[in-house]
């Protein structure tokens, strides 16, 4: 089964997102499957705050919002290997996987 890693925390260097883990961020890892799962952990800052998911094991589609719904073979796919950075994120905003 895939696999989803996520990280959300700040952006450095100005430039390229290069996403440095702030406290009130996180890590999480959710396997994915054929139902959506939403990240326990949120965007905590304003215009600050970016995420990466790295998608492993196979290929994941994903949905972001205050209370997102991945559906299968709609909106973005990461592919099995590759890794994606998105944002700025909104206060509160969650991530959701599901198999591609």
């Amino acid at each position: 089964m895939p696999t989803a890693h996520i990280r959300i925390g700040g952006a450095m260097n100005g430039g390229a997102v290069v996403i440095e883990p702030i406290a009130s961020g996180g890590t999480e890892t959710i396997t994915t499957s054929t139902t959506s799962i939403q990240t326990t952990i949120t965007a905590p800052h304003q215009g600050k705050t970016f995420a990466r998911i790295v998608a492993n094991g196979g290929n994941i589609c994903f949905a972001v919002g205050s209370n997102p719904v991945a559906v299968i073979g709609s909106g973005d796919i990461i592919m099995s290997g590759a890794s994606l950075d998105l944002g700025p994120l909104t206060p509160g905003d969650k991530i959701a996987v599901i198999n591609a």
